[in-house]
């Protein structure tokens, strides 16, 4: 299943394992895994800021300035990238109230959201360094995280 994929490559950071239990959709009632699978929802919207942030960079920004494919514009787009995502990762789980039975911390989702930051700097990387549609931009087409 996608969901125990996308837990295990997060839980390597080392967060409680009641929070990944949280996570994975563990109901108020302690009953089951029926409540709001988060892993997946925080993934596809850390993919979905990426392809976001891969469009204002590459097909928008560049329409309008040509000193904006440099190395430092790279690193500006990744690291709001990486706050966004972070903040999604901390706050989104607290506004779900967890079964009372599981205990988390602050810490827990301070390293969730360092999990979730860490997996969208390497999914920006990686989208940004196909050729195409990169190579539909005419200033940043030759930006990377690899060659910027």
């Amino acid at each position: 299943m996608i969901t125990d994929f996308i837990a295990t490559i997060y839980e390597w950071f080392g967060y409680n394992t009641d929070l990944g239990t949280h996570l994975r959709g563990w109901d108020i009632t302690c009953s089951g895994f029926i409540g709001q699978d988060l892993y997946l929802q925080i993934f596809i919207t850390m993919v979905a800021i990426n392809l976001g942030l891969f469009v204002v960079m590459y097909l928008i920004i560049d329409k309008f300035t040509p000193r904006f494919g440099t190395k430092l514009s790279w690193w500006i787009m990744a690291v709001i990238g990486l706050v966004i995502n972070f903040g999604i990762a901390y706050s989104l789980p607290a506004t779900i109230q967890p079964c009372e039975t599981l205990t988390f911390g602050s810490f827990d989702l301070v390293l969730y959201g360092f999990a979730n930051a860490f997996w969208s700097l390497i999914v920006f990387a990686l989208l940004t360094s196909f050729p195409f549609p990169r190579n539909l931009s005419t200033n940043c087409r030759l930006t990377t995280f690899w060659k910027p």
